[in-house]
């Protein structure tokens, strides 16, 4: 960012030399999941860089008293936000946009499209400003600390890496490869990096590195350094230093207790994991005809059976789960039976785009499995 600055502000005439209009002022911005982190994150440390350098303070200006702030040249316009309508309809030549997966908000979609809408409009900013005969000198930087492995950025990069011209370069990796290697002791312990259905450890000292490969895990070595903050919380450690992102399902349901309790030989009478059926007038379909009563054990019919709707409208999709009481086991505690569930169904309902799930397919729905 700084340097794009310097460059810009050697130039004899700007706006001549990106095609603006004279009036028109070149944006840098600084963006953060809040307005107060950007100011005390990004302009911060642009603003102690530059008062280190009398280049940079020959060629601004310096305000206020007790808090001074370096001023660039009238040109060049400095935006601090954490908003999209903090850039729109800017004219963005350089924007940093800093943990940008961290965008606060439960449902993780919804933080993504927050994430997505605020890139979108400083792109906006960039491509109808400073394109010139096919070329774009403009900057985007989206930087963040790893979260799980379906935030935004991570989701982004696999984007990128997808497309056959690749116009991004992507830094990804541990903290103690982009640190000079003096950083560190030298001195290194083991780490098996599981997955969803693996959990991450500490490796002994003495453990066979190639068991732990032939049973899924990825073994990386960390500097000692960095021994306290695994033994803490490993998925958190690998997050912040070690740039893994989480595998976990859910905050809530371990993914191994999952893989446990899974087997292969039930099978989801529902053809699609997702279907599209609404309340249009000529919209007939019902979730039954996408449900095969072929792949229900003739047994289980009989069973008692359970079923949780997770209502929506239309912004979101409405899952519908079946679960059977399929026996009982003796506890080794007491005298009591504990009842054994097993899954029946699964299936989102999305709405066609400008109507709604309908609620009387629900309980048709409901009728037909009862009948």
């Amino acid at each position: 960012m700084l340097y794009l600055m310097y460059r810009l502000m050697c130039l004899k005439d700007p706006h001549e030399f990106l095609h603006l209009k004279p009036t028109e002022k070149v944006a840098f911005a600084f963006m953060n999941i809040t307005k107060i982190l950007a100011e005390e994150i990004g302009i911060s440390k642009f603003q102690n860089t530059v008062k280190l350098s009398p280049w940079f303070l020959e060629r601004g200006t310096i305000t206020g008293i007790s808090n001074k702030v370096w001023n660039p040249p009238d040109f060049i316009n400095i935006i601090i936000g954490s908003q999209p309508s903090h850039v729109i309809g800017q004219p963005i030549y350089a924007c940093f946009l800093d943990e940008i997966s961290f965008i606060r908000n439960q449902d993780i979609e919804k933080q993504k499209k927050i994430a997505t809408d605020m890139m979108d409009t400083a792109l906006g900013g960039m491509k109808t400003r400073f394109i010139h005969n096919g070329k774009n000198p403009t900057l985007m930087i989206l930087a963040s600390s790893k979260r799980s492995e379906k935030s935004f950025l991570e989701e982004h990069m696999k984007k990128k890496l997808a497309e056959d011209n690749v116009n991004a370069l992507i830094v990804d990796k541990p903290v103690w490869e982009v640190k000079p290697k003096e950083t560190y002791c030298g001195e290194k312990f083991n780490v098996a990096v599981g997955n969803k259905f693996l959990v991450s450890e500490i490796m002994p000292n003495e453990a066979d590195e190639s068991d732990y490969v032939n049973r899924g895990y990825n073994i990386i070595k960390v500097p000692i350094e960095f021994l306290e903050d695994f033994k803490d919380n490993i998925d958190r450690a690998l997050c912040d230093f070690a740039g893994i992102s989480s595998t976990d399902l859910s905050k809530y349901i371990s993914g191994i207790r999952i893989q446990a309790a899974t087997n292969q030989n039930f099978q989801n009478p529902f053809s699609k994991d997702i279907i599209e059926v609404g309340n249009a007038q000529n919209d007939t379909v019902q979730y039954k005809d996408f449900f095969d009563l072929t792949k229900i054990p003739e047994e289980l019919k009989y069973k008692p059976l359970y079923v949780h709707l997770d209502m929506s409208i239309s912004g979101d999709k409405t899952g519908i789960g079946g679960v059977w009481i399929s026996g009982k086991k003796n506890s080794l505690e007491n005298s009591a039976k504990e009842l054994i569930y097993q899954m029946a169904f699964g299936v989102s309902i999305k709405a066609p785009k400008g109507y709604q799930v309908s609620f009387a397919k629900n309980r048709e729905f409901i009728y037909w499995l009862k009948e």
